[in-house]
């Protein structure tokens, strides 16, 4: 529910409505929710009235990165009013209040602002650079707010600095994300599935049982190595849920050791205050900061293979384009020129009137060369584009392949279809087109085959295409034997397709390919260069070597 405008776009980024709440409104829910938050660092993350981490700054900064600079002034004066509040009720004096407020503002606006000028819109922790900028902001906040608010400490000034530092530092690179993600897109843009939201659920009860034995026992009666149990559930929230699930694990581990060493359990239990305070300072700051960037590392090769996977579809659709391009070509401009050519033989055999004269043969010989030519234009012009596939459907246009390639390899072609409907994606139809015809490219010129069988099913989601032949077949598991880029074509279309494609050959048996891809529904919209693929949908990896990672043999 909170907006913010772009100030180089002007454009409103929403959750729940179209318009931006009034700035008295959001002045008041801010309010609140900082007196909360001052509760949250001051009575449950802290020892003694010594905070752990402070998440009041992190909420602060994340509210105004959501509005317009305009209303920073009275969203900050309504924070900064939770504050006093809670600080009143907690008899502090006003002189420590005063610089407290000093310190969070020069915190706030420097990290505010610093995220401003580095980042184009929201900070998105989706790269190595951006998390570098990131720290580096929050790190310079943490270090000028610190330096201000050690001196409303009346011990000395360098530990109490430390605490400040540490404690506003892990608060900003955790809670800064989590508080960002949840009032710009809410909790369904991170958990956008039931299956991620029952995952989440089982993270969060591991989390919270593996706290509880940690920070919840009496340590001297425990191995210290039991806290790195923490490391695998860490390790699951950056791999399943990015810097945001790291975080608010780091923030519930923290909930968990403040707790324990209150009540004298767990490892932070010693004599010296500052120290345990300091230790699980630096305990959470190196517990969050590797498995953040571990998060970040993540998403930043998920979405260069997004970005692979777009490219080798939009390159796959512009090949579609030229190859349709070039037919057309061939059959309107070329085509037509040969048959004007073979027409002005004919015509010149008149000038010839004795058919047994070596002129009558040579013009009869050039004209067979030239219907030979013809036809072999528009076989290859039909292998570019075929115009049944395009006008009659996936069954026509395997049905006129077959015909061809018994026609030009004078091996036996059996085609059979079942339950196929004609009102099938064009994008499928040319899927499962090019891997037939590569496939009987491939019969024709290596299998040695007498038949070869094609079968088309169609079930209730998905469509697949079974090509067998009787021919030499080959070894699937020879060292040697290199990757063809027929094979490698056929993978990467059903992987852009969402498919699977499975190939099962023995010598002196045969070939079986079978290419199954999810049925969609004509559309007018081209989704070629669009890959649907999902984590489960990965080939065995038998024959990676030779046809990429997306081969699976049977």
């Amino acid at each position: 529910m909170i907006f913010r405008t772009n100030n180089a776009k002007g454009i409103w980024i929403h959750a729940k409505r179209s318009y931006p709440p009034p700035a008295a409104v959001l002045a008041l829910l801010l309010g609140l929710a900082s007196y909360c938050s001052a509760v949250l660092g001051a009575d449950f993350l802290s020892l003694q009235g010594i905070s752990i981490l402070w998440p009041g700054n992190a909420l602060l900064v994340s509210v105004l990165l959501l509005v317009p600079r305009k209303d920073w002034p009275i969203l900050i004066l309504a924070c900064f009013t939770g504050f006093f509040l809670h600080d009143l009720k907690s008899h502090l004096a006003p002189p420590t209040i005063a610089v407290f407020m000093l310190s969070n503002t020069i915190e706030v606006l420097t990290v505010a602002v610093g995220l401003e000028y580095c980042f184009e819109g929201l900070p998105q922790l989706n790269s190595s650079k951006a998390l570098v900028r990131f720290s580096v902001v929050g790190l310079h906040g943490a270090l000028f707010g610190s330096v201000v608010g050690a001196f409303a400490s009346s011990g000395t000034y360098w530990a109490t600095w430390r605490v400040f530092f540490l404690g506003n530092l892990v608060a900003l690179l955790t809670l800064t994300q989590v508080f960002l993600s949840l009032l710009s897109s809410g909790l369904g843009s991170i958990l956008r599935s039931s299956k991620l939201r029952v995952e989440a659920a089982a993270l969060a009860g591991a989390l919270i049982l593996e706290s509880y034995v940690i920070f919840g026992i009496q340590w001297n009666t425990f191995s210290p190595t039991l806290i790195y149990g923490l490391v695998l559930v860490f390790l699951w929230a950056a791999l399943r849920f990015g810097p945001v699930g790291v975080s608010a694990s780091t923030v519930t581990v923290a909930v968990f050791s403040t707790w324990g060493c209150i009540h004298g359990l767990g490892p932070f239990n010693g004599p010296d205050l500052l120290h345990d305070v300091l230790s699980m300072q630096l305990f959470l700051l190196f517990a969050a900061v590797p498995f953040i960037w571990l998060a970040v590392v993540v998403e930043e090769r998920e979405e260069a293979r997004i970005l692979q996977r777009d490219l080798a579809g939009r390159l796959m659709s512009a090949q579609e384009e030229e190859r349709r391009r070039i037919a057309r070509e061939l059959h309107d401009d070329i085509n037509q020129q040969v048959a004007v050519l073979a027409i002005d033989l004919q015509r010149l055999k008149r000038f010839f009137p004795d058919e047994s004269s070596i002129g009558n043969r040579s013009i009869d010989a050039l004209w067979e060369r030239t219907h030979t030519l013809s036809r072999n234009i528009q076989h290859l012009s039909h292998q570019l584009h075929s115009t049944k596939l395009e006008h009659l459907g996936i069954v026509a246009g395997l049905r006129g392949l077959c015909h061809e390639f018994s026609e030009q390899n004078k091996i036996e072609a059996d085609f059979q279809f079942r339950n196929v409907t004609q009102e099938i994606d064009s994008d499928v139809a040319l899927t499962l087109f090019r891997i037939a015809q590569e496939s009987l490219q491939n019969v024709g010129k290596h299998s040695h085959a007498r038949t070869v069988r094609i079968e088309l099913d169609g079930e209730e989601h998905t469509l697949l295409l079974r090509i067998a032949d009787d021919g030499i077949g080959f070894n699937l598991d020879a060292p040697t034997r290199p990757a063809g880029l027929g094979l490698v074509s056929m993978t990467e279309r059903v992987r852009l397709a969402g498919g699977t494609l499975s190939i099962r050959s023995r010598e002196l048996v045969g070939t079986q390919i079978e290419a199954t891809v999810p049925l969609r529904h004509k559309t007018n919209v081209t989704q070629l260069h669009k890959p649907q693929l999902t984590p489960d949908r990965i080939f065995k990896a038998d024959v990676k070597t030779f046809f990429g990672r997306n081969t699976r043999i049977g």
